[in-house]
């Protein structure tokens, strides 16, 4: 609805689009290995996780302090931090670890220890990794001005969303996630930490995670529908 708004203020008449839904929507839930999916399962050893995905600079910080009033509640909890940018790995475990957090990396093939408080997976390609050992998920690039990123990638496996105010790019989607509290918004750090204590709860999570799952379903077929109209707009015009 937003980009019809922006191609209708271009001159495209309203009576000339048809909204289907976002591409993103019948993506392919993102694959992982499950081999290395079992192994870090298992050294985790029970331990409760939760993801600040695709995070950027500015935001490890404060998902950090999150992660603190979280530990309140679990002790043993883990946060998984993922990057947007991976090569930015060495500098936020070093910057997480002079703040006196216990911090391992993947790309410094350091495993995740019974002491690990924070771990950097600082890889390309994982992110299907990180969503399916993470029942909570938290959406980077919108606790500061990015815009947020795609919420249907831990929708589609079974993690709880949260995310901050800046959600542009994904607005439409988050509106929709929100409206069956599937996603839940939180405007600090404070917020994010005590709404990741409750979420600890697994009844709460799963009940997040099911709602946005059947969100993205939904969307299943919305590359079907698209490619129906390309080729029917094509054979008009033949």
């Amino acid at each position: 609805a937003v980009t019809a708004h922006y191609l209708e203020r271009l001159g495209l008449p309203r009576d000339s689009m048809r909204i289907t839904g976002t591409l993103k929507e019948s993506a392919e839930a993102l694959p992982c290995d499950e081999t290395e999916r079992d192994r870090i399962a298992r050294s985790l050893r029970g331990r409760p996780v939760w993801l600040a995905a695709s995070t950027h600079e500015g935001e490890e910080v404060l998902v950090a302090r999150a992660h603190r009033i979280a530990m309140r509640v679990s002790h043993r909890l883990l946060l998984i931090v993922a990057p947007r940018h991976p090569d930015r790995g060495p500098d936020i475990a070093r910057a997480l670890s002079k703040d006196g957090w216990s911090v391992a990396r993947r790309t410094a093939d350091e495993g995740i220890e019974p002491e690990t408080e924070i771990y950097v997976a600082d890889t390309v390609g994982e992110m299907g990794l990180w969503y399916r050992l993470a029942p909570i998920s938290f959406m980077g690039g919108s606790f500061v001005e990015i815009g947020g990123h795609n919420p249907f990638e831990p929708a589609a496996l079974g993690s709880a969303i949260l995310h901050g105010p800046h959600v542009t790019n994904f607005q439409d989607i988050f509106e929709r996630l929100a409206r069956v509290e599937a996603a839940r918004p939180v405007g600090t750090e404070k917020e994010l930490g005590e709404s990741v204590q409750k979420l600890l709860s697994p009844d709460r999570a799963a009940r997040m995670a099911h709602a946005a799952w059947e969100v993205c379903s939904a969307g299943a077929d919305v590359t079907d529908q698209a490619v129906d109209l390309i080729l029917s707009t094509l054979r008009a015009r033949a």
